[in-house]
């Protein structure tokens, strides 16, 4: 007589009991799509190394293929291929499921790779499992990829309507006028961390998240992307089903499973694989013993009824029941260590990301989601009389080992730390705000300067307590505080704070522009130092900028010219080098010129009001009044709405200069008709 059958094991342990094939021994799970996918993975990474490698051979590349990058086309308005690739990952998954996450990541790989070599040591890291944590991901997705419009459109003009001071705390919402490509860029590596950064980055959300919160931990609670895959994969009607007259019910399917679903109880259920988090990496349709999984068309779970339901009262229909597990995984919190833990895990990742400017925003999450299992581990070495990590016993009989003290301590030293990130952030976010109420109050109140200088006040301090409070000075901290000291009329300060930031960091680009500014506010002659920074990187763009900037200031238009045609060289791409050459040749008296590289400009970026406005100004110094008065008109049908009336106006002007008297008085009336009549005067002069 067989045995009974041996019930599902209590879920505090989370582990799942599988039913056996027949009377003998059960089949081993093997998945001959682990190499297979092994093999796309490798593939993909190889692609990203040849991607390096030629912008590091050539100095120019295609922008990264990374999803993240679909931000910057939304804040900027910069189509890249980050964001197509992105769009194109989206429409897949809503048609074929999560097959992108599944053999197209490299952070799967990275994922996959650990616990790979984790089972080769003998460690089966368990899946931590949470509710509301698990939301994290689509929250994430929102404030990446949603939140920029949504402030932009429809939260920045509610709350400017009804309490405009509040913009101070939101930041200023991202404006764009077009649609610009960015497909090709120079600098590669400018939106990624540096090495140091990236290698606890890889260990991270590789080895950290696998051993703490299972195979898929980084995906499950920190990967934005996720977020909204998940979702989509709910519409999708590409599904791993099962044909229940071949099928054993030996679990083969969820023993292999990385993506911690449990198939058999969801092919018991519905005939097919409805979680989200299936990733489509097709081990179970490869493991199973019978071949009673494939992948079809069917019904996608959105609108799915379970087949294995009883039908209605009424003759014919079936009661509709959303597409759910029915046996639903085992949750290791309880609500109150829910809540508790969301709430510390949300100060952890908010306090973290961004710290001492080296932490990115995905590091943020995965360290945050590690410290939280940890802190609830530490919690549960308190209230459980048995506790164990792995091969670690940590609580034995009520008794601490010394293997749970060291735990504890580690437990204490990571609330510490995010205490310690938390002060740091609010004083950063605090010193943020007072820039912006200090920004606003000089725009609103200019006869009140007083009002201005006590908000940058209070930004020096609190920049100033979050650089006595780090454990050492950021290039960041130093950059913000060195900018509102020079406001306040301490450049000398400024640029001490801005050399330290050098000195710690490295030269920058960026910050080497600002020191040659703080220079010129004390009265110095930044050329000779812009100028050895150019020699030793050639293709500082915004150094570059400067330089040409002083020049012309200094009257030395011609050395700002072949300066600025070089840049154009070396970045024929770029219109912004372009629009810097035009400035230079108006400023040494070659408005001919100046129109025609701006008409080059206008080639490269199709409807940029300001470049056209530029050139009819080239064209009307140049001699060409008539086309200078239809260029600009074209210019201000093609600006934006507060700038039309200061266009019109600039175009009405030339048409009366022109003699075009009836020309000019019909502009002028399209300039009065324009609803921002203080932007157009603002413009005119």
């Amino acid at each position: 007589m067989p045995p009974p059958p041996v019930p599902p094991t209590c879920h505090t342990d989370r582990r799942v009991s599988l039913p056996q094939l027949g009377e003998g021994t059960p089949p081993r799970p093997h998945s001959r799509m682990g190499r297979r996918r092994a093999a796309v993975l490798i593939t993909v990474h190889l692609v990203i190394i040849i991607h390096i490698a030629q912008w590091l051979w050539t100095g120019r590349t295609l922008s990264p293929l990374e999803p993240s990058e679909a931000m910057y086309t939304l804040t900027k308005g910069e189509v890249n291929a980050g964001f197509v690739l992105f769009a194109l990952a989206l429409v897949a998954t809503a048609l074929f499921g999560r097959f992108f996450c599944g053999w197209g990541c490299h952070v799967i790989a990275l994922q996959d790779a650990s616990l790979w070599l984790m089972k080769k040591l003998g460690l089966r890291p368990r899946a931590f499992r949470s509710r509301l944590l698990m939301w994290f991901p689509l929250g994430l997705a929102v404030y990446m990829f949603l939140w920029p419009t949504m402030l932009r459109y429809a939260v920045g003009p509610a709350v400017e309507a009804v309490w405009p001071a509040g913009m101070a705390y939101l930041g200023t919402a991202p404006s764009w006028s077009s649609l610009s490509k960015a497909f090709i860029v120079e600098d590669f590596w400018a939106t990624f961390p540096g090495v140091w950064v990236s290698i606890p980055f890889v260990l991270a959300i590789g080895a950290g998240v696998v051993y703490f919160l299972g195979a898929k931990g980084f995906c499950t609670y920190a990967c934005p992307y996720g977020g909204f895959f998940a979702p989509l994969d709910r519409l999708s009607p590409t599904r791993i089903v099962v044909d229940h007259d071949v099928c054993a019910s030996c679990g083969v399917c969820t023993a292999v499973c990385t993506s911690n679903v449990r198939v058999h109880e969801e092919i018991k259920d519905f005939g097919m694989v409805v979680s989200p988090g299936c990733m489509k990496c097709l081990d179970c349709v490869s493991a199973c013993p019978t071949g009673a999984l494939s992948v079809k068309l069917t019904a996608p779970p959105m609108i799915r009824t379970n087949p294995r339901e009883p039908a209605a009262a009424t003759p014919g229909r079936r009661r509709r029941k959303p597409a759910s597990p029915a046996h639903r995984p085992g949750w290791d919190l309880s609500w109150t260590e829910e809540l508790s833990l969301t709430a510390f895990f949300l100060v952890a990742f908010v306090s973290l990301r961004g710290l001492y400017g080296v932490i990115p925003m995905l590091f943020a999450g995965a360290l945050a989601a590690i410290g939280t299992w940890w802190v609830w581990k530490a919690w549960r070495t308190i209230r459980d009389a048995n506790t164990r990590l792995h091969g670690f016993q940590l609580r034995r009989k009520g008794r601490v080992t010394l293997w749970g003290a060291l735990f504890r301590g580690v437990a204490v030293l990571i609330v510490l730390a995010v205490a310690h990130a938390a002060y740091l952030s609010t004083q950063w976010y605090a010193g943020n705000v007072a820039v912006n109420q200090a920004a606003r109050l000089a725009s609103a109140v200019p006869e009140n300067p007083a009002a201005s200088r006590d908000a940058l006040e209070r930004a020096a301090t609190h920049y100033a307590r979050v650089y006595r409070g780090g454990l050492a000075s950021t290039p960041k901290t130093d950059f913000q505080l060195a900018l509102v000291l020079a406001s306040l009329g301490h450049p000398a300060e400024g640029e001490t704070a801005l050399r330290r930031a050098i000195a710690r960091e490295g030269e920058h680009d960026g910050l080497c522009v600002n020191l040659a500014e703080m220079m010129r506010r004390q009265g110095h002659d930044p050329t000779a130092y812009l100028e050895d920074v150019l020699a030793r990187h050639p293709r500082y763009r915004d150094t570059r900028r400067a330089l040409g900037a002083a020049y012309i200031e200094s009257g030395r238009a011609p050395a700002a010219v072949a300066l600025f045609e070089e840049s154009a060289r070396l970045s024929p791409r770029d219109d912004e080098a372009l629009a810097k050459l035009a400035e230079a040749q108006m400023a040494a008296g070659l408005p001919a010129k100046a129109a025609a590289t701006l008409a080059r400009a206008l080639k490269l970026r199709p409807g940029a009001p300001g470049y056209r406005r530029d050139r009819a100004i080239a064209l009307f110094m140049g001699g060409d009044r008539a086309g200078a008065v239809e260029e600009m008109v074209r210019a201000a049908e093609e600006a934006d709405p507060a700038l039309r009336g200061g266009f019109f106006a600039i175009a009405s002007d030339m048409a009366y200069q022109a003699g075009q008297p009836d020309q000019g008085a019909f502009l002028a009336q399209r300039a009065r008709e324009q609803p921002n009549e203080v932007a157009s005067q603002e413009d005119r002069k």
